[in-house]
């Protein structure tokens, strides 16, 4: 099976995953997140690896070298926490089909924007970080996520007022962006081009989740802030 076929198939399977866990209710969406929080903190470990760490202080290695390395350890570990806790808090707050919703954005802007960056892509987003990233691509991404949103919130979410679910779905789809670009930068500075190989054509689970870590939190402080703002009104619904 080609990159493609890998790619296609492994993607599928996660989607499944995750929808069936979302149906299924709480204590599975629980469990498929435990998963999720487990192979990421051991890819975490993975790209801050001791043996890098201390190489580049060797032979005079100091015991300000190994603090710094349990730190960065400990951030990332404490990062992804953070990030899969409110994931699951969205489910609780949002229900199932917003938080499938979420998930949409999520998985929308990433794929338009590799089809629009691959077809129109001229301007580089972040070269240092990540160079097959373009301004275009970003762009084709946000757009389409956007409009997906509209139709996901008439389909699924009647009762959810469309201004409340168009600055959610801005925001959310912002921070994944920046959640991938966060990644990058710390695989870079690792030396490697995926965080692991667990899923065939995706490399390792934080780089299928990179974007969900930082988008999460994001997407639940926006929740909670709208709701204390506009205090349980529908605006635009």
């Amino acid at each position: 099976m080609n990159e493609l076929g890998k790619r296609t198939l492994t993607g599928m399977l996660i989607v499944a995953a995750i929808v069936g866990a979302a149906l299924a209710g709480k204590a599975w969406f629980a469990v498929l997140t435990g998963l999720i929080w487990a192979g990421c903190c051991l890819e975490t470990v993975r790209l801050f690896s001791i043996r890098s760490e201390l190489s580049s202080a060797m032979p005079d290695v100091t015991s300000g070298t190994v603090a710094c390395y349990l730190l960065r350890v400990f951030s990332g570990i404490l990062y992804v926490t953070l990030g899969m806790v409110c994931l699951y808090l969205l489910y609780v707050c949002l229900g199932c089909y917003g938080l499938l919703g979420f998930f949409v954005l999520i998985w929308s802007s990433d794929i338009f924007a590799y089809l629009t960056g691959s077809l129109l892509g001229r301007h580089k987003l972040c070269p240092k970080i990540s160079p097959s990233k373009t301004w275009e691509g970003a762009m084709g991404g946000f757009l389409f996520a956007v409009g997906l949103a509209y139709v996901w919130k008439i389909w699924l979410l009647p009762d959810t007022g469309i201004l409340f679910w168009l600055v959610f779905s801005v925001l959310t789809i912002v921070a994944g962006m920046g959640g991938d670009l966060l990644e990058s930068a710390v695989k870079r500075k690792a030396g490697v081009k995926d965080s692991g190989r667990f899923l065939p054509g995706h490399g390792g689970v934080l780089d299928r989740f990179d974007s969900v870590l930082l988008a999460a939190p994001v997407a639940l402080a926006t929740w909670f802030i709208l709701n204390w703002i506009l205090d349980g009104k529908i605006l635009f619904a």
